[in-house]
C-alpha cells in the first residue's frame, strides 16, 4: 500500500517515458484524490517541434489525450511534463482502495538511429494506503448491514460524531466501528 509509485520504460538507453502518481486521502468522504503526471526526459537533447499526443488512463477507462507542439523536444538531463490528470478513487467500507494506470506518448522521432512513433508503458496497479474507518458504526439499511457514519443533531445542524458509546453487558463501551 502507498501514496505514491511510478511506472518507467527506458527508450534506447539514454531516453525514458515515467508516469509518477501520488494521492492525498479525504478520510471524511472515504475516498483518495490521486494525480498522474507522465514525463518525457533523457541524458541527451532531443531536437522536435512537431505536434505529438501523449494519453493516459486509469481503471481500463478511456484515453485522457494531448496533443500539443514541442512536447518530445528536450535539452540534456532534461525531465518534461507532458500530460497530467486527477481523479478520485473510492475506497470500500473497510477503508481499502486500489487503481490501475496506464500511459504512452507518441515521440516520432529517431535516437541513436533507431525511430520511435509510440513509446508504451505497461498498465500497472496499485494499492492505497488504507483509510481507517474509526467512528464508524454497523446501521440497518434496506438491503442489509452496513457500515455508517454516526452523526448527532447540535444546534440546528448535523455533526459527525466523535466517538460511538454501545451499552452491552451491563456496561459502556466505546465503539470504534
Amino acid at each position: 500500500m502507498a501514496l505514491s509509485g511510478s511506472i518507467q520504460t527506458t527508450v534506447n538507453t539514454h531516453w525514458y517515458l515515467r508516469l509518477e502518481w501520488s494521492a492525498k486521502q479525504d478520510v471524511t468522504n472515504n475516498r483518495s484524490r490521486v494525480t498522474v503526471n507522465l514525463y518525457w526526459g533523457g541524458t541527451y537533447a532531443v531536437r522536435s517541434t512537431a505536434n505529438k499526443t501523449a494519453g493516459l488512463k486509469y481503471n481500463g477507462g478511456s484515453w485522457n489525450t494531448k496533443s500539443d507542439t514541442y512536447l518530445a523536444g528536450i535539452s540534456d538531463g532534461e525531465k518534461k511534463l507532458i500530460h497530467s490528470i486527477s481523479f478520485y478513487i473510492n475506497h470500500n467500507s473497510s477503508g481499502d482502495a486500489s487503481f490501475s494506470v496506464d500511459g504512452y506518448f507518441t515521440p516520432e522521432v529517431t535516437l541513436s538511429g533507431t525511430y520511435y512513433g509510440q513509446v508504451d508503458l505497461s498498465e500497472k496497479s496499485f494499492s492505497l494506503n488504507r483509510i481507517e474507518q474509526s467512528g464508524k458504526m454497523w446501521v440497518r439499511t434496506g438491503s442489509g448491514w452496513e457500515k455508517g457514519v454516526a452523526h448527532v443533531y447540535v444546534s440546528g445542524s448535523w455533526r459527525k460524531a466523535k466517538a460511538v458509546y454501545v451499552y452491552a453487558s451491563g456496561a459502556w463501551r466505546q465503539d470504534s466501528g
